[in-house]
Order: structure tokens, then sequence, then C-alpha cells
């Protein structure tokens, strides 16, 4: 996903890491945390950008969705950009 040139993958990659720590939560409750610190050190050195929050909040496909999320750390990169 990350290395693709299908789509404009920005905000659905943000998308992807929120969904896949949540099923990580449900599947593995007692051992989440570990997994969670394991995908958390890759994205905030690696993958994590203000631009992934943007490309989140302002696709309406992801936004419109019933299971949509907003946090702050979604709200502060999308206002780094205006």
């Amino acid at each position: 996903m990350v290395d693709g040139d299908d789509k404009n993958d920005m905000g659905y990659l943000y998308e992807a890491m929120d969904r896949t720590k949540m099923e990580l939560w449900q599947s593995l409750p007692r051992d989440y945390k570990k997994w969670w610190e394991i995908i958390d050190h890759r994205w905030e050195n690696t993958l994590h950008h203000d631009l992934h929050a943007a490309g989140y909040i302002l696709n309406p496909r992801l936004m419109y969705a019933d299971n949509a999320h907003v946090d702050g750390e979604m709200l502060q990169g999308t206002l780094s950009y205006v």
C-alpha cells in the first residue's frame, strides 16, 4: 500500500493503520500492547506524515463512512497545511 501507484493512498494508509490496531486489540486482548508498540514505532519513524492525516480527513469515502475516526492528531496534521 505504501509503494503503490494505483491511487492516492495518503488517507487510506492512515485508516488502515487505525483499523489494524483495533483488530489486534480485539483479537489479542492480552498481548496487543506489544504489537501496538511495534506498529507505532514503525509509523512514527517511517510512515507518519501530516499529509496522511489531511488525506484521511479530505477523503469523503473515509470521512462519511459509518466508522469514521477523527482525533486531535489528524486535525493538527490537516491544519498544518492551511
